[in-house]
């Protein structure tokens, strides 16, 4: 006996009663549960054992049959049975889950685009409880998924919609126009703050949604902190999260989800491996990141933006390029006629150190190759136009044309404004969105001045009221202060100004830090706690978040310089007490309030230095261009190289300083493959001496450019200095290594290998072994290349020795090195050998006599397997082969003629590299 059989007839009625109904009230019941011996008891049981407690569309408290027991009762009812009881309902709720279900009874299937983001997941829910049992539409169902997918990629640009959108018709043309028509060139819009760059994009953007049936829409706002221009692997993750909510195809069970994960995995597992896989070894002895440019270090995809061939840039290695490549076939075969990439507020890449530019350019260019629907959008403030070429279009969005501004003025809701009071605003204001956004606000609030008579005419608004006394240049600090008059408590007006100094508000902030500035007598937490709510109404001037409040971002960018000339005293008073209130705090959010308000006040650098916290620098990043130029230019110098050093900045930085900024940035340049931009940066300042700063760094980008004499010069220069400054020795190491490095790349062999035998002296004497082993490796190979064979095989049994009493976790880390260790000594080693095998790995397409080898014994890959497998199981990459070589010779005991065949390809490699 099933479970539906053991029910009472009460029960089944019950069920049946509201299994078409959205949701219920317990009142609804009585009728149904008549005829039970204690109606009343049935009906508390049927709630608590089949129902679930919701709110319905109203918000009120509500029960709704649970989905379970609703679709088993919904398959013994059937279609004509369901529809019958829906009309049997004496009452029924409100709402579009209702709405859905009714549709779904009478038969009918709107166009999802009539619905809203609240209809369509009503629609979804509905059609998972009558599937099987109410005929329906697969492809409404999937056009439903698509449009809800849409709806919620496209709510950060609807919400920019909000305020109104009025006039930009030609702008609005020349955007259609570039997602439908391929030029090959992206986008850029470019404008000051406040002109309506982001809402023009979202209008034209939901446009083209709405007009078009198969666009698909990836929104990269880089206000956001969780997008890095350096993480191909998670811009991508980015662009097909987004692009597969808009596809019907790519649940989150579907197996199209799964590979996407695992494919986006893949990517950057490898991109992380490959940052660090090869090297010069006489560099690595400065502890770098950085890898030559010249060898296969960051999987850079050989181009710059759409095409354009970059010299310095190495091939992708095959594993990078075939994942990129099968996540950009995921990407195209959603089946989309465009793909409009939009990246908004760029003007916080430019902010960053110039390779981010570079590497992002390279992405993108990588993608629009391979996706030929895909149109790319940039949109940021005042965009510097050398970051872009004629593969860009660049158009810079002025102010609102009079008309519009007008009409915007004069169709606001709550606000009646006359044609000829808007074109006195306008003459007076000019036709800034943004600042006309404020006038609006204000004349909502403005009732003291009797604008706001019985009909709202306006008649008052003359040369004598609210225009008298703006002038151009102030106009948007005058209409702050308005704003801030029209306060009705005069403590909520004093908190909001100058308050607007801190950058998050509390009740403890305001009792502790702000009260006494702002002139304030709050000495309780009631008082403090009440003027935190008073501030929170105010919705011109601030926003809540979570349990803080915060200045509203567009009001706080425009007012805080004027603020601290208007309250210069005050302003200062307060980050002088939100220093001390930090302080005493611990939490990473606390340190970073801290640092911003030291760095405010120009606080020195060693007192900065004293409290700094790596972590609170992506806090503060947003805040950069508050920051004085002292201020912005310490937080360069703290940023890894992450941002730019512009000209006003450098002026500010210390030679210690600038070092410390300049150096990471450099070498994101030369990954980058910006040779000459790294070179005139780090050319940019000298020493006392005329010497340079980063000699060694320097070098090595002289090296890349090939300009080797100029290298030596760099050398002889940085030594001079050295030695009038008493050196260190591990500096004279360092300069030694490069000097053969430069002396082997331009042919000069011998003269190298006697400099690469000074600098092993000087490292057994001063170094580590691992730095012995390093200039052991150099003089080998500048040996054999130059023809000095007498030593070699006691200096390779040496360079063994050595390299063996290391322990493998130190050599792991340094593959470059072991690989040109195995090249010059062979298999004298087989546990040496085995980790080379193990960390380097075996690369197909490299050496003929490798992949002849690899072939007979039956360890290539077929790379012609076209199956979107994850990766690892069919890319013919360092890892997977050298995983399957390994194994194969542990089996075999060894086998001398693969390994000759894999160190001599190991041997290549180093002779190129050094060449």
């Amino acid at each position: 006996m099933t479970k539906a059989d053991r029910l009472t007839p009460a029960r089944r009625e019950l069920r049946e009663a509201t299994a078409t109904l959205a949701s219920f009230q317990g009142g609804w019941l009585e009728a149904s549960a008549a005829g039970e011996v204690d109606p009343e008891q049935s009906i508390v049981d049927f709630l608590l054992d089949d129902c679930v407690k919701v709110r319905d569309h109203s918000g009120a408290a509500a029960w709704t049959l649970d989905p379970a027991v609703r679709r088993d009762t919904l398959k013994r009812l059937g279609t004509r049975g369901a529809q019958e009881r829906r009309a049997q309902a004496p009452r029924v709720p409100d709402g579009p889950t209702q709405a859905a279900i009714d549709r779904i009874l009478r038969g009918e299937g709107p166009a999802p685009a009539e619905l809203s983001a609240a209809d369509l997941r009503a629609e979804l829910q509905v059609v998972r409880w009558f599937d099987g049992i109410v005929s329906r539409s697969d492809d409404h169902e999937n056009a439903a998924r698509r449009r809800l997918g849409r709806l919620e990629v496209l709510q950060p640009l609807t919400d920019l919609l909000r305020f109104g959108f009025v006039g930009r018709g030609a702008e609005l043309e020349r955007i259609a126009r570039h997602i439908d028509v391929d030029d090959g060139r992206a986008l850029v819009i470019s404008g000051v703050g406040g002109v309506g760059k982001s809402t023009l994009l979202a209008r034209a953007v939901v446009d083209a949604v709405d007009l078009r049936g198969e666009v698909l829409v990836a929104y990269l706002n880089f206000d956001r902190g969780a997008l890095r221009t350096d993480d191909s692997a998670g811009l991508l993750a980015e662009i097909l999260a987004q692009t597969s909510l808009q596809s019907p195809d790519t649940s989150r069970e579907s197996p199209m989800e799964m590979h996407l994960a695992a494919v986006i995995d893949e990517l950057r597992r490898q991109e992380e491996a490959d940052l660090g896989w090869y090297g010069l070894s006489s560099r690595s002895i400065q502890g770098n990141t950085y890898k030559s440019a010249n060898s296969r270090t960051r999987p850079g995809l050989g181009v710059n933006p759409f095409g354009r061939t970059n010299p310095y840039l190495a091939s992708p290695t095959s594993g990078y390029d075939d994942l990129l490549g099968a996540a950009a076939d995921l990407l195209e075969g959603f089946g989309a006629d465009r793909v409009v990439l939009l990246l908004d507020t760029f003007e916080e890449v430019e902010r960053n150190q110039e390779s981010d530019l570079f590497l992002l350019w390279d992405f993108l260019g990588y993608l629009r190759r391979r996706i030929s629907s895909l149109r790319i959008i940039v949109s940021g403030r005042a965009l510097d136009p050398q970051d872009f070429d004629d593969r860009f279009v660049v158009r810079t969005l002025d102010e609102l044309d009079e008309e519009s501004a007008i009409t915007l003025l004069t169709t606001q809701d709550g606000l009646e404004v006359s044609e000829s009071q808007a074109r006195l605003i306008t003459a007076r204001f000019g036709r800034s969105p943004l600042t006309l956004r404020l006038v609006t606000d204000l004349l909502k609030h403005d009732d003291d001045d009797g604008l706001f008579e019985a009909g709202g005419t306006h008649d008052s608004l003359d040369g004598t009221s609210l225009l008298d006394g703006i002038q151009a240049g102030l106009v948007q600090g005058q209409l702050y202060s308005r704003i801030l008059w029209h306060i009705a408590d005069p403590d909520v007006r004093k908190l909001a100004h100058p308050g607007l100094v801190v950058r998050v508000i509390t009740p403890d902030i305001i009792r502790e830090v702000l009260a006494v500035p702002c002139e304030l007598d709050v000495t309780t937490e009631p008082e403090a706690l009440g003027l935190f709510r008073a501030l929170a109404e105010e919705a011109t001037l601030v926003e809540v978040d979570g349990e803080v409040l915060r200045h509203r971002a567009d009001v706080r960018s425009r007012m805080l310089s004027w603020l601290l000339l208007d309250r210069r005293d005050q302003a200062r008073a307060i980050h002088v007490a939100a220093i001390d209130y930090y302080r005493a705090r611990e939490t990473v959010e606390d340190r970073a309030e801290e640092l911003y308000h030291m760095l405010m006040v120009g606080s020195p650098s060693d007192e900065l230095d004293d409290r700094w916290d790596d972590r609170a620098y992506r806090l503060l990043k947003p805040s950069r261009d508050e920051l004085p130029p002292r201020g912005r230019a310490y937080l360069a110098a703290r940023s890894g190289g992450d941002l730019r050093i512009d000209d006003d900045v450098s002026s500010h930085l210390d030679d210690a300083g600038w070092i410390r900024s300049t150096e990471s940035n450099v070498r994101s340049l030369v990954q980058a493959g910006q040779l000459e931009v790294a070179l005139d940066t780090l050319r940019s300042r000298r020493g006392s001496l005329g010497e340079s700063l980063l000699p060694l760094l320097e070098i090595e980008v002289l090296e890349d450019l090939r300009r080797f004499d100029e290298a030596l010069e760099v050398i002889q220069s940085a030594r001079r200095v050295s030695l009038d400054r008493s050196g260190d020795d591990e500096f004279e190491l360092r300069l030694r290594l490069a000097e053969s490095r430069v002396l082997e790349r331009m042919g000069r062999f011998h003269n190298a290998a006697d400099t690469a035998r000074q600098a092993r002296e000087l490292a057994a004497r001063v170094a580590e072994p691992i730095d012995v082993l390093i200039a052991t490796v150099e003089m080998l190979r500048t040996m054999r290349r130059g023809g000095e064979m007498w030593d070699l095989d006691a200096l390779a049994d040496s360079a063994t020795d050595l390299a063996e009493s290391i322990p493998f976790i130190d050599l792991e880390v340094q593959p470059g090195l072991v690989r040109e260790l195995l090249g010059e000594i062979g298999t004298r080693s087989q546990r040496l050998f085995e980790l080379g095998v193990g960390i380097i790995g075996v690369e197909s397409g490299t050496s003929a006599r490798v992949d002849r080898d690899l072939t007979e014994r039956g360890l290539l890959f077929d790379d012609n397997d076209d199956q979107l497998l994850p990766p690892r199981e069919h890319l013919v990459t360092r890892g997977t082969t050298g995983d399957r070589v390994q194994g194969y010779l542990l089996n075999a005991g060894g086998d001398d003629r693969l390994a000759d065949s894999i160190v001599q390809q190991w041997r290549d490699e180093s002779d190129r590299l050094y060449s």
